[in-house]
């Protein structure tokens, strides 16, 4: 695995991948807007043979998943001459000059506490111990606009805050979980949403292509159907016309039926009772134990009934313990206590060696399926990876 960095150093709390744009948050919680366009022409001018590897990993990462690049990857001379290039971007990272604009909007929001943040349909939302906020930012602008106020959407303390097909999704503990339909470009007023209950307990929430997963406690998920129908109403940049309709009219608890396919497969590695941490990305359910043992299941909706769970295969995790863990295109990102972790292919890459206050990854956004954006206590990490080991392997 190659990867390539940008750090910017200040005293941050969270950062966010959007439209082009790497969002800051700051420790005083005020929004920096970073053009990645900007950023990658720094490197150009001051390091023009990093050019390559800025433009691959940071403008068009897109360009990495595309069946046109992963066939001429295969080409010998070329794979090669793609992995130094990356032997030429600097190690371990590109320090962003502080000389690189940005916006800054110091736009407070109304909490004591925040616990998550996350910018979909041209949004910016806030989960704090007080409620769920939201702001409108106009990123049709040469710079983006943040000039609203950040208006309280629920009461409830929100945990965790994720969004997919129109819909916005709020994990408020006690008070369940939380959903409504959202209008794009602020086309309305967010305070008319309806929000409906769907789960009465939630942490947590992760979409899977067939449905949404709620997660009561670390290790207990819960499958949640949706029901979709297309809009005529011109939606964004980040769905297409469908719609969500419905969440959580079916559903189906998780854990005793991964539980019983993986014992089927490993009855001597497996103890339910050494679960430490389950998660998942849209098509595959990831079980990772205390004694270091890591899980994967396939999952695939079926019109009618109860998903179909396929044993994956089980690796040899990471001894240690696991405070998050996120996917990319490539595999799967792990916040471990003392720094963070890629893992792909069967192989782990130390991505961090430091404990992390965030770690994000945009596996369905357009442009960054394959950069993490870590924060830490020495500023922003934004870290782009290059399987390089399956098309090394056609040599």
């Amino acid at each position: 695995m190659r990867t390539a960095a940008l750090h910017i150093q200040g005293d941050f709390e969270d950062a966010y991948l959007y439209m082009g744009w790497l969002v800051v948050v700051t420790a005083e919680r005020s929004f920096r807007f970073y053009g990645l366009d900007e950023i990658v022409s720094e490197i150009r001018n001051t390091l023009p043979d990093s050019t390559y590897v800025a433009e691959l990993m940071f403008r068009h990462n897109e360009w990495l998943t595309t069946a046109q690049f992963n066939s001429l990857a295969k080409t010998s001379s070329l794979a090669r001459d793609v992995i130094t290039q990356f032997d030429l971007f600097p190690d371990p990272c590109f320090e962003v000059p502080r000389e690189v604009s940005f916006k800054e909007y110091d736009i407070r929001v109304g909490t004591s506490v925040v616990l998550d943040y996350f910018i979909y349909n041209r949004y910016v939302y806030v989960g704090g111990k007080d409620g769920l906020f939201s702001a409108f930012v106009d990123w049709d602008s040469d710079v983006p606009v943040l000039t609203e106020q950040f208006r309280r959407r629920l009461d409830a303390r929100c945990m965790n805050v994720t969004g997919r097909f129109g819909a916005v999704v709020a994990s408020c503990g006690d008070d369940g979980l939380l959903w409504a339909a959202e209008s794009p470009y602020g086309l309305d007023e967010p305070q008319g949403a309806q929000w409906e209950r769907a789960e009465d307990t939630s942490i947590r929430a992760r979409w899977l292509a067939s449905g949404i997963v709620n997660y009561k406690t670390a290790t207990e998920p819960d499958l949640l159907g949706i029901r979709k129908a297309r809009s005529r109403e011109r939606r964004s940049e980040d769905d297409g016309s469908l719609v969500v309709t419905s969440i959580g009219e079916d559903r189906f608890p998780l854990q005793e039926r991964l539980l019983s396919e993986i014992r089927s497969h490993s009855p001597g590695v497996f103890d339910a009772g050494l679960i430490q941490y389950i998660f998942n990305s849209d098509k595959v359910v990831f079980i990772f134990t205390f004694d270091g043992h890591f899980f994967a299941l396939d999952v695939k909706s079926r019109r009618v009934g109860p998903p179909l769970l396929r044993f994956n295969h089980t690796f040899k995790g990471a001894e240690t313990r696991i405070l998050s863990a996120a996917a990319t295109k490539l595999g799967v990102v792990l916040e471990t206590d003392h720094r963070v972790l890629h893992f792909a292919n069967g192989e782990w890459t130390s991505v961090i060696e430091s404990s992390a206050l965030s770690v994000r990854t945009f596996p369905n956004a357009k442009n960054f399926h394959n950069l993490i954006a870590i924060t830490t206590e020495q500023g922003v990490y934004l870290v782009g990876m290059y399987d390089d080991t399956r098309r090394l392997a056609t040599m």
